[in-house]
């Protein structure tokens, strides 16, 4: 499996114009996002550098944590919301499976 197979396995939805209400310090991320991003760090933890005042500058490439939001049950987004919403369950096993792709 690779990144974007694992992406595909997270409902999509269409955010709100503008919005950034869900972007928050940067929890992890791995070499082959940060490529995909264009740069070579992010600083873990702290307020993630692309959230603007119109909502995220790297929403096409952004990493799976923040695919995740909005996708998962517990991690709802209170404006807008995917057709089908995982469970925490099957947010575990592709949480699992992308921690499994930095080992290959």
């Amino acid at each position: 499996m690779n990144h974007k197979q694992l992406y595909k396995m997270i409902p999509e939805f269409n955010c709100l114009q503008g919005c950034n209400k869900c972007c928050g310090p940067m929890q992890f991320f791995d070499e082959w996002e940060l490529n995909q991003i264009g740069t070579l760090s992010l600083p873990i933890g702290y307020e993630c550098p692309y959230k603007y005042e119109k909502g995220c500058k790297i929403h096409k490439n952004r990493p799976l944590i923040c695919r995740m939001f909005g996708s998962v049950e517990g991690l709802e987004c209170k404006y807008v919301k995917p057709e089908t919403l995982l469970t925490k369950e099957q947010g575990k096993l592709i949480m699992k499976e992308y921690f499994n792709l930095e080992e290959k």
